[in-house]
Formats: C-alpha cells, sequence, structure tokens
C-alpha cells in the first residue's frame, strides 16, 4: 500500500524533473572542479618544467660570462680534451708548464658543451648551443630550434613547448645568445657585432618525469571527487525519498505513522553512516594537503642547500680572481704562472664540488642510496681545507690540524665532506682576521671518532645555540668581515651526520670562540 501511495504521490507532484537536475547539476559542478584541478596541476607542472629549464639556461649564460671575461681557461689535453680546431688562428691555443705539462685553451662555447654532457650523464638533461651560422656542424640547429632562433630575430626573447627527440617526448626551452666584445675573439670573422644575437641555448627535458607527476595526482582527486560525488548522489537521493515519504505519510493513515518513524530511523542511520565517511575523507584529504606541503618543503629545502653549498667555495675563487684582476701589472710571469694553476686547482675543485651536490640531489629524491665506505680522514680534510683556505687567506686566518695519517673512518664521502665545507666556513666566517682554526680529531673506547673544529672567533651566547640545528630557526648574522649567513649549512651538517650513524653539537662563548664537534664511525 505504501508502495503505491509512494508512487502516486511521485507522480501527483512532478519530483522526477527537479532530482533529476539536480544529479545532473551535482555531477556537472563535480566534473568542472576536477576539471579546474587538472588544469591548475597541469599549469604549475607546465610552470615548473619552464622554471627548471630557464635555471639551466641561465646557469649556461653565467659560466659562459664568466669564461669570456677570462678569455677562455687552459686545461691539461687528455683523450676527451682535445685542442679545439676552430681556435687554430689564436697563437697561445696550446702551451706548456715548466713542468711540461701541456695545456690547450678552452673557450667559452667548448666549456659549455663539456657542462652539458655531465648534465645529460647525471641528469638527463639535454643543452645544446646553436645558431643559423655556426662554426661547429654538431652545432647545427635542428627543426625546433631553427623556429627558435627566427622569432629571436622578431625581438622575442624566449622560446619553449613541446617536442619528440629520438621517440621520446620533450619540455624545450631556448634563449638567445647575445654577441658581446669578448665573443668576437671567436665570431668576428662572422660578421658579429656587439649587441647581435649570435644564436641560442637550448635545454630539454623530459616530459615523462612531469607527466607522471600529473598522473599521480590526478588519481587522487579522482578517488577524492569520487567519493564526494557519491556522497552527493546518496544524499540527494536521501532528500529525494525523504521528501516522498514526507508527503506520503502526511496522507496515509495513522497506522502507518509506526511504520514510518521505524524508516525514519533507518534514514537516520544511514546518514550518520554516511556523516562518518565524510570525515573519514576530510581527514584523508588533510593528510594529502599536509603530504604535499611537506614535498614542497622539501623541494624548497633542496634548492637552498645548493645555493649554500656552493656559496663558500666560490667566495675563494672570487677573491683569487680579484687579487689578479686588481694588481696583475704588478706580478712577474712566474707570480701569473702560479695564480693561473690555482685558479684551474679551483676550478677542478668546484666542480668536484657541483658533481657532489648533483649526487646528493639524487640521494634526497631516492634515486640512489648512502653509500658509506672506507676513507682516509687525513686525506678528505686536508682536501677540504685546500678547497676553502683561500676564503681563509684573505682574512689571514692560520688553520691548523692534528690528525694521526692512518686513521680510517667508515662514512659516505659526499656528506663528510659537506659537513667539513659548512662547519669551516662558519669558523672562517665568524673568526677576526688574523685568528686561528685548529682540528683535531679524537678516537674514543666506543669505536667512534669526534672531529673537533676550534676557532678564536667571536662566539655565540646561550640563546643563539639553542636555536642552531633547529629547523624554522632564525639563527643567520653577519660574520666579521660582513659575510652573509643563513644558518641553512648547519642543518644540512646534522641531517648528514645523523645518516652516517653520529651527531653534532657546539660548545661556545661570548669573544672567546665556539668549538664544533661532529662524530663519525671508525673502521677498524
Amino acid at each position: 500500500m505504501k508502495k503505491e501511495v509512494m508512487q502516486n504521490q511521485n507522480k501527483k507532484y512532478h519530483i522526477k524533473v527537479p532530482f533529476s537536475i539536480l544529479y545532473i547539476g551535482w555531477t556537472i559542478i563535480i566534473i568542472g572542479l576536477v576539471a579546474w584541478y587538472y588544469h591548475t596541476i597541469y599549469n604549475e607542472t607546465f610552470l615548473l618544467a619552464r622554471k627548471e629549464a630557464y635555471k639551466g639556461y641561465e646557469k649556461d649564460l653565467i659560466m659562459r660570462s664568466w669564461a669570456t671575461l677570462h678569455g677562455g681557461v687552459y686545461v691539461p689535453i687528455t683523450e676527451t680534451t682535445l685542442p679545439n680546431p676552430y681556435l687554430s688562428n689564436i697563437k697561445e691555443r696550446d702551451i706548456e708548464t715548466p713542468s711540461g705539462k701541456k695545456l690547450t685553451l678552452l673557450n667559452p662555447a667548448y666549456i659549455t658543451r663539456q657542462t652539458h654532457e655531465i648534465y645529460f650523464n647525471e641528469l638527463g638533461i639535454r643543452s645544446h648551443i646553436t645558431s643559423l651560422k655556426p662554426i661547429r656542424i654538431e652545432n647545427k640547429a635542428d627543426k625546433w630550434e631553427i623556429k627558435a632562433l627566427k622569432s629571436f630575430e622578431r625581438n622575442n626573447k624566449e622560446f619553449y613547448g613541446f617536442d619528440i627527440i629520438n621517440n621520446v617526448e620533450y619540455f624545450r626551452f631556448m634563449a638567445p645568445l647575445v654577441t658581446t666584445k669578448g665573443c668576437l675573439k671567436c665570431h668576428e670573422s662572422q660578421g658579429y657585432k656587439v649587441g647581435d644575437i649570435r644564436g641560442g641555448i637550448s635545454s630539454s627535458i623530459k616530459w615523462a618525469d612531469y607527466k607522471k607527476s600529473i598522473n599521480a595526482q590526478l588519481i587522487n582527486i579522482f578517488a577524492g571527487y569520487g567519493i564526494v560525488w557519491i556522497i552527493g548522489f546518496v544524499g540527494i537521493s536521501l532528500v529525494k525519498r525523504r521528501f516522498i515519504i514526507y508527503i506520503t505519510n502526511r496522507d496515509i493513515a495513522e497506522s502507518e505513522i509506526y511504520k514510518m518513524n521505524n524508516e525514519l530511523h533507518e534514514s537516520k542511520s544511514t546518514i550518520e553512516n554516511n556523516l562518518i565517511e565524510k570525515e573519514k575523507l576530510i581527514k584523508e584529504l588533510i593528510e594529502t594537503k599536509d603530504k604535499l606541503e611537506k614535498i614542497n618543503s622539501e623541494k624548497d629545502k633542496l634548492f637552498s642547500i645548493i645555493a649554500h653549498d656552493l656559496r663558500s667555495p666560490f667566495q675563494g675563487f672570487i677573491g683569487l680572481t680579484e687579487l689578479m684582476a686588481e694588481g696583475s701589472e704588478n706580478f712577474s710571469s712566474e707570480e701569473l704562472s702560479s695564480f693561473s694553476k690555482d685558479i684551474h686547482k679551483s676550478a677542478s675543485n668546484l666542480l668536484k664540488l657541483l658533481t657532489n651536490l648533483l649526487e646528493w640531489a639524487k640521494i634526497q629524491k631516492g634515486l640512489i642510496s648512502f653509500n658509506p665506505k672506507e676513507l682516509n680522514l687525513l686525506e678528505i680534510v686536508n682536501q677540504n681545507v685546500e678547497l676553502i683556505d683561500k676564503y681563509g687567506e684573505k682574512k689571514g686566518i692560520n688553520i691548523k690540524y692534528e690528525i694521526p695519517p692512518d686513521l680510517k673512518v667508515f662514512s659516505d664521502e659526499e656528506m663528510l665532506n659537506s659537513v667539513l665545507r659548512n662547519v669551516l666556513a662558519n669558523a672562517i666566517k665568524f673568526t677576526v682576521i688574523g685568528g686561528n682554526i685548529f682540528i683535531k680529531a679524537l678516537v674514543t673506547e666506543t669505536k667512534t671518532v669526534t672531529v673537533m673544529i676550534k676557532d678564536d672567533g667571536i662566539g655565540m651566547n646561550e640563546d643563539l645555540l639553542n636555536k642552531l640545528f633547529k629547523p624554522g630557526e632564525k639563527v643567520g648574522r653577519k660574520g666579521t668581515d660582513g659575510e652573509e649567513s643563513t644558518g641553512l649549512g648547519l642543518l644540512l651538517c646534522k641531517e648528514f651526520a645523523e645518516r652516517n650513524g653520529g651527531k653534532i653539537w657546539v660548545e661556545s662563548q661570548i669573544n672567546v670562540g665556539s668549538t664544533f664537534y661532529f662524530t663519525i664511525p671508525k673502521l677498524d
């Protein structure tokens, strides 16, 4: 009887049409939200790819500017680094050191090409120097690059989009190379003048990794909004049902009231269950949001760490070149030769540092595993002191160390290098001119080596000490010579020390100095 009454009420009030509109409208809203979210994710991913590609171009431009500023760099001749045949017109393309070591001149293009090979081997990023009038046949532009170069002639500042290379989809970015005075050394014969656009640098990133990220997020979107759509659909159905029940119960006899109450009770239970499911969904969405924020935070931390870790060795390198620039006419040829060797050595160390940082970035992404091995602690300390000592010499700081020559430790080499560089850089930064730094290794009974780095600098108060090694605490302050500091390097040291099974701590007094300690496993 009740079913028959409900059917009659359904026909009487024509409720099918408005509820069908609600179903359709709710579905359209969910589809619209999914489409909007997808559009947002795609645009953000596209902008991220463009930003990473532009950073590659910007880095290449800075490197070329540096190389052009110095008229190229002399390096040893090897099987992979042969004399550039396109520089045969340069009188001193190939030289020989007093010790008989043969060197050849690398121009900016040669340096950039070798760097591009490292990027491709390490990160899979394709970079290419090209031109509509290339000197080298290998620099000939492909179809996509020709379009980009022609757009630069129409005053476009950049060109980007998708392209297929060897059956693989890439996101490609290209920006122009503008002729400077230093470029005319190699390109004046082609008719270029200062200010002319003579070509460009393209950077190509595999789109598959970004597409995979988009697809992974889409799965979460479809799952989340699918559940929301189902809940809304069920809710509309419940409302429709309750509306029909309300009309039916108004017209039926009081004998049906008891049955109606039972049905309402069942509906209430269903709604409560739906609310519980809704709360679970909200909780899952919040957890997903927290995970995404954590991922973004770790990405930002990675970029900051790379910038911080490169700063200190570059300061030593720049200090040496500044010394030559300000008094080159006062130096003898032997002194200039010595400086050139130091510059080459610094450049080699910086290249090694860059390679180490790229490897560390892979570790953070989970692409390679933690790799501890047997290391000679004295050799590691010598290497890092040599890398950063130019900066210390500028402030007249004396660095001494007391480490057994046969002391072996078991650690990841790149991580140990990073801890030593950061702590030494801090010691130099906060030590006054003419100060002292002492490094010592202490072997404990627990088969652990404690490395002590002590300075007689400006020290720290208790409040600052309590903030060290804590994320989110602002501990940056200027060094004794006005050097900038963020405190981020110490967070990196803590992470690496703990990753190697050790710990790091510090003791300090104002105007007395600071002593940093960190432990690493000793190899029997």
